[in-house]
C-alpha cells in the first residue's frame, strides 16, 4: 500500500520479500578438541562448567593441555563449551623382521663368537 505524502520529505515503504529472517544463534559457544584422560572418544558433549567438565573428562593433568584450555575458558567467563574428546591407541612394537639371521639365529651367533673368542685367547 502506498504512503499517503502529506508533506515533503523522505519517505520509506518496506515491502515483504517472503524470505526469512537468520535466525540468532548463541556466539560465546566454544568448540574444544583434544586429548584428555578419559571420557566418550570423537563424541561431542556440551559442558557448562567445570564441573562438568571434569566429571565427563578428568580433572586437570599436565599431560593433557586441553583441561588447563577449559578451566580457563570457565574462568574468564565462558559460560558453554562442546568438548571433543580425541584419543589414539598407541601402536604396539613391530616385531623384528626375520632376515635369514633371526633373532634366535644372532643371539646364538653372538654366543658363538664369544665363545671363539674366549678360546682364542
Amino acid at each position: 500500500m502506498p504512503v499517503q505524502v502529506s508533506y515533503p520529505g523522505v519517505y520509506i515503504e518496506e515491502l515483504p520479500s517472503g524470505s526469512h529472517a537468520i535466525a540468532g544463534v548463541p556466539t560465546a559457544v566454544t568448540a574444544f578438541i583434544g586429548r584428555a584422560p578419559k571420557g566418550p572418544v570423537d563424541d561431542p558433549m556440551t559442558v557448562t562448567s567445570l564441573g562438568d567438565f571434569e566429571n565427563f573428562f578428568g580433572g586437570l593433568n599436565f599431560d593433557y593441555p586441553l583441561t588447563y584450555a577449559v578451566r580457563d575458558f570457565f574462568q574468564n567467563g565462558g559460560s558453554e563449551a562442546i568438548v571433543i574428546r580425541r584419543f589414539k591407541v598407541k601402536a604396539a612394537a613391530a616385531p623384528a623382521a626375520n632376515t635369514g639371521g633371526g633373532s634366535a639365529n644372532a643371539a646364538s651367533g653372538s654366543g658363538a663368537s664369544a665363545a671363539a673368542k674366549k678360546g682364542g685367547e
